[in-house]
């Protein structure tokens, strides 16, 4: 999974970058993997005295803002949005936290101006897009014989009632459940198409419902971005003991990732063995044979069938061959929808 994340200068996008890399690096366009922490990989490890242990991976690149700001400066820059188009996921940081010593692009932080800042040019790039391509089909028209000259302008009135529902401001979530703009958005990219988790980088004065969020369908996090890049110089165990001290769980990285996954229906199932314990990252409503493609394409092709358990029920019972005693090690064919959790073993036939 490949996310982008944006804002403001001086918002903290580096610190949240760092954050989630686990790394200092302050340069621009930075690019990193996030290693995304999962308890269950450690305990199914453990069960089965594995040699290794691989956790779910994410791609982040921190996009560069070094451009001067001011209230009628363009956010997405041409070259910006084409790189988009790569990416399943926008992180968008929010300054929230006051700090003189590093001024605001527009001079006050507002958080709320910030954020309409970014859903306006957002929308206005997508109905400058859907314009773009009216003009097009009506500068062709000349050229086209009758029939397609009728084809032509079916397809122009679907852009224009497309241009009306966006000007309206309806989401792309809603949309986008209208088939009838299926074949557009196959032939167009939309930035409001990628799904895109609000993040509010708040300091140590945040106070709850100090933001007014008026977008309550877009996705949104909090998190204390200083604070979590300076528990990365301390080991894990004092960092989260620190978090629960100040009772901040709820504005961490981790909160945070569990957020994205939540927006972009992601989850993991596990496999787990002497070599290997690992998780596998998969939409949410993939099926038997389509999570199995995911570690490799012979063990799709090959499928025979899935002996899953979820990975708590595999915990007690203490194996595989003890949870088969019990009659709780399931086999399930090629069209089971895997569930978040899932411990599988394919078997299949080369």
């Amino acid at each position: 999974m490949k996310i982008a994340i944006l804002g403001l200068p001086k918002s903290g996008k580096s610190t949240i970058f760092n954050s989630l890399t686990n790394k200092i690096d302050q340069k621009s366009n930075s690019f990193g993997i996030m290693k995304v922490p999962d308890n269950r990989v450690e305990a199914l490890g453990e069960l089965s005295s594995s040699i290794k242990t691989s956790f779910a991976e994410l791609e982040i690149m921190d996009f560069e803002s070094t451009q001067i700001f001011n209230d009628s400066s363009e956010f997405f820059s041409d070259e910006m949005i084409n790189s988009l188009q790569e990416f399943d996921a926008i992180l968008l940081i929010i300054r929230s936290f006051n700090d003189p010593s590093v001024p605001h692009p527009f001079g006050l932080v507002n958080p709320e101006k910030d954020l309409e800042h970014f859903l306006l040019e957002q929308r206005f790039r997508d109905i400058d897009m859907i314009e773009k391509r009216i003009e097009k089909i009506d500068s062709e028209k000349t050229t086209l014989n009758k029939k397609n000259k009728e084809l032509a302008k079916i397809q122009s009135d679907l852009l224009i009632s497309l241009k009306n529902e966006f000007e309206n401001g309806i989401s792309f979530e809603k949309i986008n459940k209208n088939h009838e703009y299926k074949k557009i958005f196959q032939e167009s990219f939309f930035l409001s198409s990628i799904p895109t988790t609000i993040v509010f980088n708040i300091d140590e004065n945040y106070l709850d419902g100090k933001i007014i969020n008026t977008h309550k369908n877009i996705s949104q996090s909090w998190i204390y971005g200083k604070l979590e890049e300076e528990l990365l110089l301390l080991d894990k165990k004092e960092a989260e003991e620190i978090r629960q001290d100040l009772k901040i769980n709820d504005y961490s990285i981790q909160n945070l990732v569990n957020q994205v996954f939540k927006q972009n229906k992601i989850i993991h199932f596990l496999t787990t063995g002497e070599k290997d314990t690992k998780a596998w990252q998969i939409k949410s409503g993939s099926t038997a044979v389509e999570s199995a493609q995911k570690i490799h394409s012979d063990i799709s092709r090959g499928f025979i069938r899935a002996e899953v358990i979820h990975y708590s029920d595999l915990l007690k019972s203490g194996s595989f061959s003890e949870a088969k005693k019990k009659g709780i090690l399931r086999t399930e064919g090629k069209d089971y929808i895997v569930k978040n959790g899932d411990v599988i073993n394919f078997l299949f036939s080369v």
